[in-house]
């Protein structure tokens, strides 16, 4: 029986209460929106900052189980449309800067 109480008690000071949660929300809602004006997508790779990228994915997954603000503020950003994908870049050559020949079209 201690086994169950220990564990119990590491749960509970695991939980969070739901200020707390808001709080943390609200936090990583700024983080994302700081990324959004900076790179004008909410498509946040692990490379870009894993916990983030982390939070963005936990939110996709319950879009059912935001509140309505929680999800008007992330539509702000498009956050769930088309999956929120990056800019894709052209798939076009690079071309020289002006003024500089472009050495594939010497003869």
């Amino acid at each position: 029986m201690p086994r169950k109480a220990k564990k119990t008690a590491e749960k509970d000071s695991n939980t969070l209460s739901a200020e707390e949660q808001d709080s943390q929300w609200d936090t990583f809602y700024t983080r994302l929106f700081d990324f959004y004006v900076e790179n004008q997508h909410t498509n946040v790779q692990p490379s870009d900052d894993a916990k983030l990228a982390g939070w963005c994915k936990e939110q996709r997954a319950s879009n059912n189980s935001l509140t309505d603000m929680q999800r008007k503020r992330l539509d702000f950003m498009k956050f769930f449309a088309a999956s929120a994908a990056a800019p894709q870049r052209p798939n076009r050559p690079v071309l020289p800067p002006p003024g500089v020949a472009d050495p594939t079209l010497a003869a």
